[in-house]
């Protein structure tokens, strides 16, 4: 009986680490994946202010007028953890005071590579992302021309963190029903 007691205590105080399908591009997951680990998926990105000094960086996507962008917040043993990544229109940092185009590095990586869900990349049309996604996650919140969900899980990358991270949105943002923008975040 003691045992099992104790089983319970420790599953209930350190439980297991859920994170949902909403969390996801490619093999990157905000809430768990570190800065260095981008970086080594996706070469060296251009540094700017993000939750912290140098926190965020910036890639350009080869042949498009996309960009990626990451923002890692809570520093551990294994560095700094995403909070939030996005794939938006543009050639510099979209958030922040931005790194002049010359000086955002190309991502390693094609933009077919960023797949939100392993099923949704940018460019594909509503029908087709709303059909691709059913199986995947949740039915989606409808905000004007957006796709949005709110997920809870329970991730906590670093014993040292002071608290896990339990919530996560992601936005799919559409124009002329195409979609042009992807960010996941951290609430």
């Amino acid at each position: 009986m003691g045992i099992t007691l104790f089983f319970l205590i420790l599953h209930l105080t350190n439980p297991p680490t859920i994170i949902p399908a909403i969390a996801k591009i490619g093999p990157i997951t905000v809430g768990w994946t570190t800065m260095e680990e981008c970086e080594r998926l996706m070469g060296k990105g251009a540094e700017s202010l993000g939750g912290h000094a140098h926190g965020a960086r910036t890639w350009r996507l080869r042949n498009t007028k996309r960009v990626v962008y990451a923002d890692g917040f809570d520093l551990g043993p294994g560095g700094l953890v995403l909070n939030m990544l996005m794939i938006e229109k543009g050639n510099s940092a979209p958030e922040g005071p931005g790194v002049p185009e010359p000086y955002v590095p190309f991502s390693k990586k094609p933009q077919d590579w960023f797949k939100f869900a392993g099923k949704v990349t940018i460019g594909m049309d509503k029908a087709r992302v709303l059909k691709l996604l059913k199986s995947a996650v949740p039915k989606p919140m409808i905000n004007g021309d957006n796709l949005v969900w709110h997920q809870t899980g329970y991730a906590k990358r670093h014993t040292s963190d002071e608290r896990p991270y339990t919530d996560w949105t992601t936005t799919l943002e559409f124009q002329k029903n195409k979609l042009i923008g992807i960010r996941l975040e951290l609430d």
